[in-house]
């Protein structure tokens, strides 16, 4: 399973900065003297749109993504269960790919106004070719969707519940889609160890097979994408099959060799087949600039207005109904007696800690000594559980298998010995300050370092020692992966 947590600090388009943006874009400076501006009409539109599905999937920060073949285990081994938790994740990919794919345009935008503002012709290039690859990718992604996606649609349009979905048998054809949405969420051309990185007095064999380990350690399913199978598709729509050419094109000049460099200059060849060049003076725009930029303006236009727009709007309507959150946790501090949890859309959410295992089967019938144990644990953590009834809290162990009853009561016995031993050591706390005392006692055992704790929950910075209760919390040895 992997994991990744995109919090508030990463760099990307927001309502907050769309006005900044747009006024930058239009500013008077960037495009003087330039033959046509269709390009910034449409960036303005692209940055649209992608403002409207970063601001959607805004809360869509938290995300566990299964691996293909752990995921066909699964419904091997729990039909139901394994039914439900492959259409959670192809939800929770898919969720994914969107919203980091729109991170990539607002940085190319941003790249592509510099590269004008300077009249930078090689910049313009780079630039223009990335667009070109983002687009293709998100072009194959969305055209795979179309082949494949019409029973995932059906599914995700008509089972608004857990019980309907683990009904729904998945197809071949929805297993192929989560492939190939893990593969763009997660691929990579090669795994490099730079552990085992040889040293510069190493022979050649021994580079050899570093390189031929980096690049045979990836997985099938997580390979990337392949840029070229991807532009091959792209190309087989009609309004695009310039597409290959234009990508040559612009990788011929970023690439240093003597053809490349030709466009900068007056190229001119006579009857008998001889070069005349005759090289640029120092204009406050080249030839270059405006060969490349022309481009960028006639086919670059019509890739992002047509193809990458269109490409954004299939993934976003391809996703389960998202009904907005009752109690966001966004700051990762939980109400007293609340938990967090993660929803099949990667949002972090609070609910009352018994509410839904209070309804569930009885697994284990506790021991009378489990059950004393239990409630002089609940008698150190009452304040934390108001309203809640300690036979509410014993019962959340009794739904739980033996083994695993058994441990998560040894937990919650080091935990509360901690939050105690913590409140002894310290003048009297407030309400806040217990409740973050106690925030950092319970998620400390979900963590490896405290840095992720942090992360998580930023306003444990605001609690004294907060890492101490880390540390004690981690010394006990038993973690939540042994449940």
């Amino acid at each position: 399973m992997t994991s990744y947590s995109d919090r508030e600090d990463t760099v990307g388009p927001s309502t907050r900065g769309t006005r900044h943006f747009l006024e930058e874009l239009d500013s008077a400076d960037a495009f003087v003297g330039l033959y046509d501006d269709k390009i910034v009409h449409v960036l303005e539109r692209l940055y649209r749109t992608i403002v409207t599905i970063d601001d959607e999937l805004h809360d869509c920060s938290w995300f566990h993504l299964m691996q293909p073949q752990d995921l066909w285990d699964l419904q091997v081994k729990n039909v139901e269960e394994g039914r439900l938790v492959f259409w959670r994740g192809l939800n929770l990919v898919l969720t994914y790919v969107l919203r980091s794919s729109v991170q990539a345009p607002f940085t190319l935008m941003k790249g592509l106004i510099t590269a004008v503002h300077s009249r930078n012709e090689l910049l313009l290039a780079l630039i223009a070719r990335a667009f070109v690859e983002h687009a293709s990718v998100l072009s194959y992604v969305d055209m795979t969707l179309s082949e494949k996606g019409a029973h995932l649609r059906e599914v995700f349009a008509s089972c608004s519940s857990d019980i309907n979905l683990a009904a729904c048998m998945p197809t071949e054809e929805d297993h192929d889609l989560y492939i190939v949405l893990f593969r763009c969420a997660l691929g990579k051309k090669a795994e490099v160890r730079f552990g085992d990185l040889p040293n510069e007095g190493a022979s050649v064999r021994a580079w050899e097979r570093f390189n031929k380990d980096s690049v045979n350690g990836v997985p099938p399913e997580r390979q990337a994408l392949s840029i070229c199978m991807c532009l091959d598709k792209l190309a087989k729509v009609k309004r695009f099959r310039w597409v290959k050419t234009i990508y040559a094109m612009l990788s011929e000049y970023c690439h240093p060799n003597a053809a490349s460099r030709a466009i900068e200059h007056d190229v001119h060849k006579n009857d008998v087949g001889t070069f005349y060049i005759t090289l640029s003076s120092q204009r406050a725009t080249s030839p270059a600039f405006n060969r490349i930029y022309r481009i960028v303006n006639e086919t670059l236009s019509r890739l992002i207005y047509l193809r990458m727009r269109e490409s954004f709007a299939a993934l976003s309507t391809c996703r389960m109904p998202m009904a907005p959150l009752e109690i966001s946790a966004e700051d990762g501090v939980p109400p007293i007696g609340y938990l967090p949890e993660v929803d099949e859309h990667g949002r972090r959410y609070y609910y009352p800690l018994m509410a839904s295992e209070y309804q569930q089967e009885v697994l284990t019938e506790l021991t009378a000594e489990q059950v004393r144990r239990a409630e002089c644990v609940f008698s150190l953590l009452a304040d934390c559980y108001p309203g809640i009834p300690v036979a509410q809290f014993i019962h959340a162990f009794a739904v739980q298998a033996p083994r695993s009853a058994e441990i998560d009561l040894r937990l919650f016995e080091h935990m509360a010995s901690v939050y105690q031993l913590e409140l002894n050591e310290r003048p009297p706390l407030d309400r806040d300050a217990r409740k973050l005392l106690f925030t950092a006692a319970f998620f400390s055992r979900a963590f490896s370092t405290a840095g992720e704790l942090l992360s998580f929950c930023p306003s444990l910075k605001r609690l004294d020692d907060w890492e101490r209760v880390f540390d004690r919390i981690r010394d006990c040895g038993l973690w939540a992966d042994e449940i």
